[in-house]
């Protein structure tokens, strides 16, 4: 898929990670042990707990080197990144 921001023309193919809802959301993850933990999981459940307005959050990941980024969804097919600047799917 190749997503852009909504002021701009050019775009970048990324491929969605995964998708969380609030209904299938992972709860936190809580451990007394020093072992590596799953700390997706915990931002997960932490944007949801933070953000009343996100309905829905994708991980993406840009061809090539990218880092994985995050996107929300705050309505109705409008999504942001993480500053809040409209994001586009085409």
């Amino acid at each position: 898929m190749i997503i852009r921001y909504a002021d701009a023309e050019a775009g970048m193919e990324c491929s969605v990670i995964a998708r969380y809802t609030r209904e299938n959301a992972p709860p936190m993850v809580m451990s007394a042990s020093s072992g590596p933990k799953d700390y997706i999981k915990n931002d997960v459940a932490a944007v949801f707990e933070s953000r009343p307005e996100v309905e829905e959050l994708a991980f993406v990941r840009g061809s090539g080197k990218w880092q994985m980024f995050a996107l929300f969804r705050i309505g109705p097919g409008w999504w942001v990144d993480a500053s809040g600047r409209r994001v586009m799917f085409d």
